[in-house]
């Protein structure tokens, strides 16, 4: 048999048992952590040139079959989960009419002894902006679903907790354009530890003129922009993304280091020096005190880090 037939048809055979056995709910992965293995599939196919006996070469080829396969399959199962991730999607002409979708703002009170806060934003797939400060502690305006979020504060001595999140997993496209938009603003004085988990998305994030300790983004297939301002001591950043568009500025002169994990990334660094081939650092980086520590955990994406004047 030829070792093109032995590869189409396992590669087909494979496919039809994956998604075959997805519609009865018997697979229970994670399939963003299967998408790191797809360099086997270079590998093994390296393999079936080198080996002589046809045997071996059918044997490897097989594998390699069986690898894209478990690959494609992988990579819809992330991007679905990733879009859909429990959502429910209506279009124009479905259930809900205009007066179930609002205009929505939502705040939090500051105090004089709030030095820290910790905040927590659950936004599902939609367009997130934040970028301007507030006299409140927190405030939100929302576009989408009426009364789709809702907000938890607690104050304990000087640290304030607030969590605002979706209430219901439903979004809604009109006119092809995904209606589930959030915009904060956030209050400049205390110094800020922020989580975003969101699903598919578009986050215009500007910290600029905030204080900093750490911000933790958990998201699905993404377009990012990130501007940080000066960094609080040693200011942590943790990306973990599936395919994504990652664009980051910082200060001039800033102190940095950025380590990537991801299993395709393409890389843009401004003024960094390469440590090894997933780690990059400032020159000022040791000697710094105030300094930024960034992580990039994500499937295929890109990556730019610019600097801007201070």
């Amino acid at each position: 048999m030829k070792t093109s037939h032995i590869f189409w048809g396992i590669l087909f055979m494979c496919l039809g048992v994956l998604i075959l056995l997805n519609n009865f709910d018997w697979l229970v992965v994670n399939w963003s952590g299967i998408l790191k293995l797809w360099p086997f599939i270079f590998i093994l196919w390296g393999l079936s040139m080198l080996a002589k006996g046809t045997i071996v070469k059918n044997i490897v080829t097989g594998v390699v079959a069986m690898l894209i396969a478990l690959t494609i399959f992988a990579s819809f199962k992330s991007l679905s989960c990733a879009i859909d991730d429990g959502f429910v999607f209506y279009s124009d002409d479905e259930e809900y009419v205009d007066g179930d979708w609002d205009i929505n703002t939502y705040s939090a009170d500051f105090s004089e002894g709030i030095k820290t806060v910790n905040l927590t934003f659950d936004g599902g797939a939609g367009s997130f902006v934040l970028r301007d400060t507030a006299a409140v502690l927190f405030n939100a305006i929302t576009k989408g679903k009426k009364d789709n979020y809702e907000l938890y504060s607690s104050n304990t001595g000087d640290e304030a907790k607030i969590r605002f999140k979706m209430k219901k997993n439903r979004v809604r496209f009109k006119n092809g354009k995904l209606q589930n938009s959030v915009e904060m603003k956030l209050n400049s004085a205390p110094v800020w530890d922020i989580n975003f988990d969101v699903g598919a998305a578009s986050a215009e994030i500007d910290l600029s003129k905030f204080k900093v300790k750490k911000v933790d983004f958990d998201m699905g297939a993404a377009s990012l922009h990130l501007k940080l301002g000066k960094p609080v001591d040693e200011t942590k950043i943790i990306i973990d993304a599936g395919a994504s568009s990652i664009n980051i500025n910082i200060p001039e002169g800033t102190a940095c280091e950025v380590r990537f994990d991801g299993a395709l990334t393409s890389k843009s660094l401004d003024g960094f020096e390469k440590i090894d081939s997933d780690l990059y650092r400032t020159s000022n980086f040791y000697d710094a005190t105030e300094k930024f520590v960034i992580k990039i955990d994500s499937g295929v994406s890109s990556v730019d880090i610019n600097r801007y004047p201070n």
